[in-house]
């Protein structure tokens, strides 16, 4: 970390610990409990799930999180348009 920090101070550049996070990637058991990066002394947050460009991304690099939010989203969606589609019939039947 003492070499990012260095290149970004050398860059006139900034890092903002409470806008930043990082996620260990692996398929493998390893215990990362004890994982800890700090910058500048501060602890940087670690996150199990992140979300990018629309993109849920979870440690394991797997769908499961973006799929289930999609599933989600689609159940809201159709619920919301099937309740259109009521009060709609409902009004041109009045």
């Amino acid at each position: 970390m003492t070499k990012v920090m260095n290149w970004l101070t050398a860059n006139k550049l900034s890092l903002n610990i409470s806008k930043t996070k990082y996620m260990l990637t692996t398929n493998e058991h390893v215990n990362t409990e004890s994982f800890a990066i700090n910058a500048n002394g501060d602890r940087i947050e670690r996150t199990l799930i992140y979300k990018y460009l629309g993109v849920i991304v979870d440690e394991k690099l797997t769908w499961k999180e973006h799929c289930k939010q999609l599933c989600c989203v689609t159940v809201v969606q159709s619920s919301t348009a099937c309740a259109r589609y009521i009060h709609l019939t409902r009004c041109s039947n009045s």
